[in-house]
């Protein structure tokens, strides 16, 4: 194994590991209440957070989200199953933070990551485009 191959790795257990662990701050919030909802940078921010939080389904379906895909991109057979389940979730990532917060390199570099990982692994992907009946 080479060592960029070991660099591929490493990039993808520390996306992985990111959302498992968001969906673990997520899940610990919602039961305990012991982490508070992060403080948002602009009002319009706030204020799409608010309205995420009162409708009291998205954020457990965010957290089932960012743990199913973090799962997923842990093995290497099970990576682009991973990132289809996490491509809306990053999506809305990427456009919260350009249009929101303001906050754009953080969404960049989450779209980025997930761009080249999704790139990496594009053969995992073939079934989706090339569909054949039996």
């Amino acid at each position: 194994m080479t060592m960029i191959d070991r660099a591929w790795i490493g990039l993808r257990w520390l996306y992985a590991l990111f959302f498992i662990a968001t969906a673990a701050m997520i899940t610990t919030s919602l039961t305990t209440g012991a982490i508070p909802r992060p403080v948002q940078a602009t009002p319009a921010a706030a204020a799409f957070d608010h309205a995420i939080a009162a409708t009291g389904f998205v954020d457990p379906a965010l957290a089932a989200c960012y743990l199913l895909g973090g799962l997923a991109l842990l093995r290497e057979r099970t990576t682009p199953f991973g990132l289809v389940l996490l491509a809306p979730v990053v999506a809305v990532i990427l456009l919260f933070h350009i249009f929101l917060s303001g906050l754009w390199p953080v969404g960049a570099a989450t779209a980025a990551v997930a761009g080249l990982l999704a790139w990496r692994h594009r053969g995992g992907f073939t079934g989706l485009w090339s569909y054949r009946r039996a």
